[in-house]
């Protein structure tokens, strides 16, 4: 079996790859770190060892609930294997492609930017033979032909370079259980991984109500029965597909042998904002939305239903996260500019600025390790999904030990200790860490520390880094110690 951290390495080194042949720096500033001081004494104290530092998640490689798997089991016994699995691949290969539609506006700027290309084309290829493109005696007929290649031309490229948006429609059974094969356990070990940060950061939250947005095989559910059993009062789940729905129905049915009365399952979004919810989540599903006017539409109503906690999660991909980033953006100018409800970032970013990963090619994603759907007689490796995601929690923002977000797989070598991480200034740093600078006890956490987790210290010294200005870029001098990713 593939180790976790073996699969965060590979990933890292593709991430370090792709940022060096795209002449980026990734990580312009550098320096070292101090460990917080309260985390200091805490250890010193004996309170915790250093590898249960308060910012290690420590989630394991995910393997499916038995119960889970066994219901999954029978609902597929019902069919024959073979085409379902194939089609679970070509799913998972699309699934994993899936862009966001293109808007007007921005179908009209590509169009006229191509044309722009390939009219200087047809101009240098004209120069090159010793004339002019268009020709200056051409006539009508002549220009009109010449106009209607010219739109097939433009028509074939665009074909060939925007990306082709279609809505996928779960109409039947046997795509409901394609998704299920294909994406079962990396949802469920994606959203456990974000769960768990609510469940150990916030220990006294208890989600009574939930709402889940896109709620698909009712993953949602089954994470929160682990992280929280017996706590759910009422769930209430939305997804446009009837049978996706009864699949997620029969899922429970064949555990419980019932579906338990606290779930409500609809097929669209209400726009009424009452009543309010203690978690509102949303996997994978800004992404199924046609217009960017529809996605911040959701993004707004969902914000109206929560009061506790509302989690957006998508792809990894930098499509996902430009979707993440987006969300974010938005509901950070609701809650400076509009909402007279208090609201901040809680997750992955540790302060509330411009995300400095913006402008950069590689995305803001984080790696969840996860064991694929099991058959009998089948091996199984560890596999990993990168996932993107934004955590807001509604109300005062508490004051808790937040630190730097570890954004790469840190890289252990002789006596030091790099790592990759989104500090609480809202900059990128690579921090190194060694008991003569740091400290044992940051020596030791660093030791510990995975991608994603929180790491409690403070980078200190290095060069200034240089950060694209955008609208809340003016505080990043004066709210050190604000939050975001």
């Amino acid at each position: 079996m593939v180790s976790r951290r073996k699969i965060a390495s590979s990933i890292q080194s593709w991430r370090t790859f792709a940022a060096s042949s795209s002449g980026e720096q990734a990580f312009p500033r550098q320096g070292r770190a101090s460990v917080d001081p309260d985390v200091q004494e805490a250890i010193r104290r004996g309170d915790y060892k250093p590898r249960h530092h308060p910012g290690h998640l420590g989630v394991p490689t995910v393997d499916l609930p038995e119960h889970l798997w066994v219901a999954a089991q029978k609902q597929l016994s019902l069919y024959d294997l073979k085409p379902l699995k194939l089609g679970a691949a070509r799913l998972a290969n699309v699934l994993s492609m899936r862009k966001p539609p293109l808007s007007d506006r921005e179908m009209y700027a590509k169009a006229a930017e191509v044309k722009a290309d390939i009219v200087d084309r047809f101009k240098r290829k004209a120069q090159r033979a010793g004339t002019t493109w268009p020709p200056e005696d051409e006539t009508e007929e002549e220009q009109e032909q010449r106009i209607q290649k010219l739109q097939r031309v433009v028509a074939k490229r665009m074909r060939s370079i925007v990306y082709n948006w279609r809505p996928i429609v779960f109409n039947t059974e046997a795509k409901c259980l394609m998704y299920l094969i294909a994406r079962l356990a990396p949802n469920y070990a994606v959203t456990l991984r974000v769960l768990k940060e609510i469940k150990q950061r916030v220990p006294d939250f208890l989600p009574h109500t939930v709402f889940d947005y896109g709620s698909g095989l009712g993953t949602l559910y089954w994470v929160c029965q682990s992280l929280w059993p017996g706590i759910i009062k009422e769930m209430y789940t939305v997804d446009t597909s009837s049978d996706m729905n009864d699949l997620a129905g029969n899922l429970l049915m064949n555990h419980l042998g019932y579906i338990p009365q606290e779930i409500s399952m609809r097929q669209f979004l209400s726009a009424r904002s009452d009543p309010s919810y203690d978690l509102v989540f949303s996997a994978y599903s800004l992404m199924e939305c046609p217009e960017a006017e529809q996605r911040l539409s959701v993004v707004e109503n969902l914000w109206r239903k929560t009061s506790g906690f509302l989690v957006f999660v998508e792809n990894g991909t930098r499509a996902g996260y430009r979707l993440i980033l987006e969300a974010r953006d938005h509901l950070l100018r609701i809650i400076k500019d509009i909402d007279c409800v208090d609201g901040s970032i809680f997750a992955p970013c540790p302060h509330q600025l411009e995300c400095p990963r913006a402008e950069h090619r590689l995305p803001c994603n984080f790696p969840a390790a996860y064991l694929p759907f099991k058959f009998v007689g089948t091996k199984r490796d560890a596999e990993y999904d990168l996932f993107s995601y934004v955590a807001f929690r509604k109300g005062e923002r508490p004051k808790e030990l937040l630190g730097s977000r570890v954004v790469g797989d840190p890289l252990r070598r002789h006596r030091h200790i790099w790592c990759d991480v989104c500090s609480q200034r809202g900059l990128l740093e690579k921090v190194v860490m060694t008991k003569l600078q740091g400290g044992t006890e940051l020596y030791r956490i660093a030791k510990a520390t995975s991608w994603g987790d929180l790491l409690p210290a403070v980078a200190v010294g290095g060069q200034k880094e240089e950060v694209k200005e955008g609208p809340d870029s003016s505080r990043r001098d004066d709210e050190v110690t604000s939050d975001d990713c």
